[in-house]
């Protein structure tokens, strides 16, 4: 019986061993699978951060080129109502022009006519601030050039044009104002904004 009972321990220590084996492997394999699992878990979590990083920075990016393209609407709608603030108050200022001034851009440019017969056309702005005739006779035209004053007017107009036949010497201000913008209104909009930032 003595042998049963040795033979019966060392079978239930054998098993107590491999059982605590078996528990041990379990373990080390289950630390292994988890050691996995987090690894793949810190994987897929860094891959994550990154695509949320990537999102992140394209919205951004994108929110920030929709407000550059906002603003640069803003500024453009803002230098082209500065440049026809700037152009209308420039029209208001010819429109006013003294007698001697407008005198003065009159023999300017009946000076520099070819020989030939010409009309001078007033605006209405113009021909209703001064007498037509006293600015025909203040002119004294070069040799060969002859002026008359026409009967007519062109309305809402402030300046004159210079006619002979089909040929038209236009020094109508708002024509001259709408010139010079299409020839240099960058130039204009750049100076105008140097002086703001003064």
């Amino acid at each position: 019986m003595r042998d049963i009972n040795e033979y019966t321990g060392s079978i239930l220590r054998n098993a107590r061993e491999e059982a605590q084996t078996l528990r041990q492997e379990a373990a080390q394999r289950r630390e292994t699978l988890m050691a996995e699992q987090r690894g793949q878990l810190a994987l897929e979590d860094a891959r994550k951060r990154e695509e949320l990083s990537l999102w992140l920075d394209k919205e951004y990016a994108q929110r920030l080129a929709h407000r550059r393209r906002a603003v640069q609407k803003e500024l453009s709608r803002y230098r082209q109502q500065l440049m026809a603030q700037t152009f209308d108050q420039a029209l208001e200022q010819l429109n006013a022009l003294s007698q001697e001034r407008l005198v003065g851009l009159l023999r300017r440019a009946v000076s520099r006519l070819e020989p030939g017969a010409y009309e001078l056309v007033l605006g209405s702005i113009t021909a209703e601030r001064f007498s037509p005739s006293a600015l025909v006779e203040s002119v004294t035209p070069p040799l060969g050039v002859s002026l008359t004053l026409s009967g007519d007017t062109l309305p809402g107009q402030g300046g004159f044009v210079l006619r002979s036949g089909v040929v038209e010497y236009v020094f109508l201000f708002e024509d001259l104002l709408r010139e010079l913008r299409e020839q240099r209104g960058s130039e204009i909009i750049r100076r105008l904004f140097e002086q703001e930032e003064s």
